[in-house]
């Protein structure tokens, strides 16, 4: 059974992350070490994503991520 502080955590760390690649999303993206790092996050965050839908929990924020968002 997930409680609701699980998906609070879930959803937290997933924001955290997003957050994380917003801030990168500025940076120069000719920097291949910017890009390792937003691919390195974006990866994360599509694990959690897979793994949320496996345990049918909800996490809008993860709905329309992509990671060309990010990278353009």
């Amino acid at each position: 059974m997930i409680e609701e502080s699980h998906v609070d955590y879930i959803s937290d760390l997933a924001r955290i992350l997003i957050e994380k690649l917003e801030e990168l999303k500025t940076e120069s993206k000719k920097d291949n070490h910017i890009k390792g790092q937003i691919f390195a996050y974006y990866d994360a965050l599509d694990l959690i994503k897979s793994q949320a839908m496996l345990f049918e929990i909800a996490i809008p924020e993860l709905d329309d991520i992509t990671l060309e968002e990010y990278l353009s």
